[in-house]
């Protein structure tokens, strides 16, 4: 894959990439650990209500 993204674009903008990378990747993990804390502080009951049922 990076053979490919080397003929694809330029050296002088794979420094430009990675960074966009791994701002989205902190950016991911951010909203992945408030949702994970949002879950957490529900009360339980509401968990169970929203739930879907089996049947």
């Amino acid at each position: 894959m990076g053979g490919l993204v080397l003929h694809a674009i330029a050296v002088t903008q794979l420094g430009w990439i990675g960074e966009g990378c791994t701002l989205l990747a902190i950016l991911l993990l951010f909203i992945s650990l408030r949702l994970n804390k949002n879950i957490e502080q529900m009360p339980k009951e509401h968990i169970k209500e929203t739930a879907p049922k089996s049947e």
